[in-house]
């Protein structure tokens, strides 16, 4: 369960071109285990900091201009139509 945590965390990150902060708690709670391995994820799928079960903190320096550079680089945003995006959603919405 953890390792397909973590691994979708960094798919998020990767798959947006974002930067993904995953939060979880760590212990005991509501009558269960909780496994903690909080994350910060890089748009490109980089872990930047986490934790494993402890309590604490993770720092981690975030960039906008990472998120533009992914995303002028990755061919989905460059190849990007948006004047057929906008009639797909008129034609969504009828």
């Amino acid at each position: 369960m953890i390792v397909a945590g973590i691994q979708l965390s960094v798919s998020m990150a990767a798959q947006n071109m974002t930067y993904v902060v995953a939060v979880n708690s760590t212990g005991q709670g509501d009558g269960r285990d909780q496994f903690g391995h909080s994350l910060a994820i890089d748009p490109n799928g980089e872990i930047l900091g986490g934790l494993a079960e402890e309590e604490g903190l993770v720092l981690a320096e975030i960039d906008p201009e990472q998120v533009r550079r992914a995303r002028i680089h990755h061919r989905l945003f460059r190849d990007l139509r948006s004047d057929l995006a906008e009639e797909m959603l008129h034609l969504y919405r009828g």
